[in-house]
């Protein structure tokens, strides 16, 4: 029995790990929409992004259905710290999935020029936007290991069956590596929308694909973000 709070900023590369992990727990890769929030995969489920419907009376019942019906429970918060929690994960295992921000950054930019192609704000969509907020979230994010929160890095985690072998291990199941579903949450990648699960070369090399605004890099490049980026292995 697994009840897991997972953690990631949008285009980390959130929801391939999730339709990975429930299949793990669950061991198999059939997997049932019930609704936008509650996927489920024989005798484990999750429930994506809670804090964008809370409080709800949905989501009280979307819970506890949840909690009832199977052995394995993951809980997602998209866009927040891993500091904050809710009454429904509590005593949950905490875990964050972390991206390079350089990549991530542009995953999130290329997604607002794709609404609004002659746009320069990057700010004006509440879901995908890049403010002060999200850095701190990201640092936040990157220095769960102080706390001894499990962080899950996206690269790593694509980089080899034997890196996905390792995180399987570390959250208590066996990886049978169903890797291949592109979620239908979010849209699919910025780049490549639903239409084919996107190469690891591209997922890498995000930042190369789109023209970042100089505030941005001026703002990865501050001392805050830039020392957690060596400490996890992203810049020497």
């Amino acid at each position: 029995m697994s009840y897991l709070a997972i953690y990631g900023l949008r285009r980390s590369g959130n929801h391939a790990i999730l339709e990975w992990m429930i299949s793990n727990f669950s061991q198999t890769n059939q997997k049932h929409v019930i609704k936008h929030r509650l996927i489920t995969s024989g005798n484990s489920c999750y429930l994506n992004a809670i804090n964008e419907y809370m409080p709800s009376r949905n989501l009280f019942i979307d819970y506890n259905f949840a909690k009832i019906t199977f052995k394995n429970l993951i809980v997602t918060y998209e866009d927040i710290p891993e500091t904050l929690q809710s009454d429904y994960t509590i005593g949950f295992k905490r875990v964050v999935i972390l991206r390079d921000i350089l990549n991530l950054v542009a995953s999130r930019y290329k997604l607002m020029r794709n609404k609004d192609p002659k746009g320069t704000d990057y700010t004006f969509d509440k879901f995908m936007k890049i403010d002060e907020e999200f850095f701190n979230c990201w640092i936040s994010h990157a220095s769960a290991f102080k706390r001894n929160i499990l962080i899950i890095k996206f690269e790593d985690w694509l980089s080899s069956k034997e890196k996905r072998n390792e995180i399987a291990s570390s959250l208590g199941c066996k990886n049978i590596d169903c890797t291949n579903t592109v979620s239908f949450h979010g849209g699919g990648s910025s780049f490549s929308k639903l239409e084919k699960i996107p190469l690891e070369k591209d997922l890498l090399q995000r930042s190369e694909q789109v023209k970042l605004p100089n505030e941005i890099l001026e703002r990865i490049q501050k001392p805050d973000i830039s020392n957690l980026r060596k400490k996890h292995g992203y810049i020497k």
